[in-house]
């Protein structure tokens, strides 16, 4: 049974009638805390954590975790724990990264919109970097850190026009995204980094994709980055290199990992010519591998020679098949050798609501529980009330220990915070 469990490299597994992640049965945790229901392995955040430190080995460098992709403040702090600096692209952001115990100077401050009163938190808490998006924002920025009469350090992202093989909403680093200034725009403002006395351009910063598996975009951006480095090395020196994160995970039996091994060797040697302190910025290839979303077969439905495959979790609790057209496994829990074709859909007043379309799967009947596989990144953090429904509960698991992490939430929770 263990060739149908592709992601935990071990962690989960089948035996006697039930299904185990780490020491745990997924069964007994569907007993005690119902479904749908996020289950995440500690061994395997910690697992994706170490491929990282080994691929950058001895360099000056630091993971700043990506906060958007899981904000569960118990999540952060393992992160943390595990060495971890961390990414953050709002107030709420900031807010929980704070109480999971990150201090300002351990934040790098991201995103394309922030707003006065986050930069002049930032400037206050001496966070340890901005990564100034555009032109205006090194305006505004100069502005609040002039009147409170202090000194921020920032890095200028830039947009090296570079194509990822990804899906569009994934693409960060063309022409055609939001993000980022051109390269002569960052020159010109560089030019003239005098009249910003109160910005320490201590640094550079780009972003391309997500779910990215290949290295030559990576090199492209790094190439454009060197070219500009040598451009500007007469009035600009800098100390970092955010380099961004994207790195792709095995979401299917057909796919691979991002090649991490032709990055050590290829592309690591390039880097560490720049003599800068190196920043990744990594979420979901830290945390979609450790989760799974457990999940119950409310009905088993034909028509036509249509089957149809009803479970109790919908689009409401992972939007990413509905929104991406991602792919992820669903897996029975149970001893079934027969398969058939189907599409798995959630009960949600929506023909959007499905989670996979023309699946070829072992058979399944009502009652029966299914995971799915590779949720912990952009799994609940995307998670709504659609239809009204109450977003899950998650659970952590660490050898045999069980930690609810999250409480379901109750009908009580969807008016809390009307005024009726």
């Amino acid at each position: 049974m263990g060739e149908w469990f592709i992601v935990f490299e071990g962690l989960l597994s089948r035996k006697n009638g039930n299904t185990f992640l780490e020491d745990v049965s997924l069964e007994k945790l569907a007993e005690e805390f119902g479904t749908p229901l996020y289950v995440y392995s500690y061994r395997a955040i910690e697992t994706q954590v170490d491929k990282v430190k080994e691929t950058f080995g001895g360099l000056n460098f630091d993971i700043a975790y990506a906060t958007k992709a899981n904000y569960n403040v118990n999540i952060l702090r393992i992160l943390r724990e595990l060495g971890c600096k961390i990414d953050v692209v709002s107030m709420g952001e900031i807010f929980l990264a704070e109480k999971a115990g990150f201090k300002p100077h351990e934040m790098v401050f991201n995103g394309n919109g922030k707003n006065t009163q986050e930069l002049k938190w930032a400037v206050e808490n001496d966070i340890f970097m901005i990564n100034i998006d555009n032109l205006e924002e090194v305006e505004l920025l100069q502005n609040v850190a002039n009147k409170l009469g202090k000194k921020v350090k920032a890095s200028l992202r830039l947009n090296p026009e570079v194509e990822a093989d990804v899906h569009p909403h994934d693409a960060t680093g063309s022409h055609q995204s939001k993000f980022g200034m051109s390269f002569d725009q960052a020159y010109d403002l560089l030019k003239d980094f005098k009249k910003y006395s109160n910005i320490d351009f201590v640094g550079v910063h780009t972003h391309i994709g997500s779910q990215i598996r290949d290295v030559e975009p990576y090199m492209k951006t790094f190439k454009k980055v060197g070219d500009f480095l040598k451009k500007t090395r007469d009035f600009f020196k800098p100390e970092f290199y955010n380099i961004g994160g994207g790195w792709g995970i095995k979401y299917s039996r057909s796919e691979e990992e991002f090649d991490r091994e032709r990055f050590k060797e290829e592309v690591l040697p390039y880097l560490e010519s720049f003599g800068l302190h190196l920043i990744l910025e990594l979420g979901r290839y830290l945390v979609a591998p450790s989760a799974v979303l457990l999940s119950r077969v409310l009905r088993v439905k034909e028509r036509k020679g249509k089957i149809f495959v009803i479970l109790d979790a919908g689009m409401n609790d992972l939007i990413r098949p509905a929104l991406y057209s991602a792919y992820h496994e669903i897996i029975p829990l149970n001893d079934e050798t027969e398969e058939c074709t189907v599409d798995v859909v959630g009960p949600l007043c929506e023909d959007g609501d499905f989670l996979a379309r023309d699946r070829k799967m072992r058979k399944v009947k009502t009652g029966d529980l299914v995971i799915v596989e590779n949720v912990g990144a952009y799994g609940f953090s995307m998670s709504s009330n659609y239809n009204a429904r109450l977003r899950a509960a998650e659970v952590l698991i660490n050898g045999g220990d069980i930690r609810l992490i999250r409480k379901r939430e109750t009908f009580e929770d969807l008016i809390k915070n009307q005024i009726i």
